[in-house]
């Protein structure tokens, strides 16, 4: 793993994770979105990146990335109502990952 000393892991990983995002590199996200978390991303920042993400890289990028999230957040036992909600100032893309997850298909479900 490339290092750079003036990022700490978690910045570090919140620039791998949006890179392997924007790039759909579907295969590497399970394992760096695990370290994400380890590194200290919350998986409301998590879902924020992927939102965000949705906006500049493409709706497609972020559904693929929300599959994956939906994987680790059940492993993790972490529900869909411990992330962020859309507000009413927020336009279509601004959803959180429930707007998203609702539209993608996948076999982990939060309860």
């Amino acid at each position: 793993m490339a290092t750079a000393p003036s990022f700490s892991p978690c910045d570090r990983s919140i620039v791998t994770v949006a890179a392997l995002i924007a790039r759909i590199q579907t295969i590497e996200m399970p394992y760096h979105f695990a370290l994400a978390m380890n590194n200290g991303v919350k998986p409301g920042e998590l879902s924020e990146i992927i939102t965000l993400l949705a906006f500049y890289s493409g709706r497609a990028n972020a559904i693929s990335a929300v599959a994956v999230a939906k994987r680790i957040f059940h492993q993790r036992g972490i529900s869909i109502h411990q992330l962020p909600s859309a507000t009413d100032d927020d336009d279509e893309f601004h959803t959180s990952i429930s707007g998203l997850a609702a539209t993608s298909s996948g076999s982990a479900r939060f309860d």
